[in-house]
C-alpha cells in the first residue's frame, strides 16, 4: 500500500510539475514562487452511502496564500486496491494575498490519510500549486503544505500578422479600396 502511493505521488508530481512549471514559466516570466501552510477540514459527500467527494473549507493559513477564503470541491474519480483513492475538482481562492483564482486539481489520498494534489491555475492568474499532507481520516482535519508558482493572468498578444497581409491591409485602408476586386479593377494602386 504505502509503495504504491509513493508511485503513484512521485509520478504525478514528477510529470505533473515539470510540464505545468514550464508552461507557467513560458506564458509569464513574473510567476512568483509561493509557499506556505493550509489547514482546513475536509466534508466527505456520501450518495446512497457511498464516497462520492469532498468539499474542503480552509481555516488557516500562512504565507502569500493568506488573507482571503479558499474553498474546493473534490470528486472522488477512482478506489484502488490498497483503500487509496485518486480525486479531481476545483478550488477557489478568494482575495489572497496572491490574488483571485481558480484551479483545475488531480490528486491521491492514501488509506491511512497522507494525500498529495496538483493544482493547475485554470482562471484568474497563471501557474500551478503542489501541495502534500495529511488528512484525519476520522475527523477531516487536514494540514497540508503548498509550494508553486503563481503569476498575473497571462493575456495572448494579438497572431502575428504575415508581412505580405499586412501590407496589402495597409494599401487598401491608404487607397479606399475595400475588395480584391476594386482593387483590381477600379483603384490605382502605386
Amino acid at each position: 500500500m504505502t509503495r504504491l502511493f509513493a508511485v503513484v505521488l512521485v509520478a504525478a508530481f514528477t510529470l505533473g510539475s515539470s510540464s505545468l512549471s514550464a508552461s507557467a514559466q513560458e506564458k509569464n516570466s513574473r510567476c512568483s514562487i509561493i509557499t506556505g501552510v493550509i489547514h482546513g477540514v475536509s466534508v466527505p459527500r456520501l450518495e446512497e452511502g457511498v464516497l462520492t467527494g469532498f468539499d474542503v473549507t480552509v481555516s488557516k493559513v500562512t504565507g502569500p496564500l493568506s488573507g482571503g477564503e479558499i474553498f474546493a470541491s473534490l470528486k472522488v474519480t477512482r478506489f484502488l486496491d490498497d483503500g487509496s483513492m485518486l480525486f479531481k475538482g476545483t478550488h477557489r481562492f478568494a482575495g489572497t494575498r496572491a490574488g483571485t483564482f481558480t484551479t483545475s486539481d488531480r490528486g491521491v489520498t492514501s488509506a491511512d490519510g497522507r494525500m498529495g494534489n496538483i493544482l493547475t491555475i485554470s482562471e484568474g492568474a497563471c501557474g500551478f500549486l503542489l501541495t502534500t499532507g495529511t488528512v484525519d481520516v476520522e475527523t477531516g482535519e487536514l494540514v497540508l503544505e503548498y509550494t508553486g508558482l503563481v503569476g498575473a493572468e497571462y493575456k495572448t498578444p494579438n497572431p502575428p500578422v504575415h508581412r505580405k497581409r499586412k501590407r496589402e491591409m495597409q494599401r487598401k485602408r491608404s487607397t479606399g479600396c475595400g475588395s480584391e476586386a476594386d482593387r483590381l479593377h477600379d483603384c490605382q494602386i502605386n
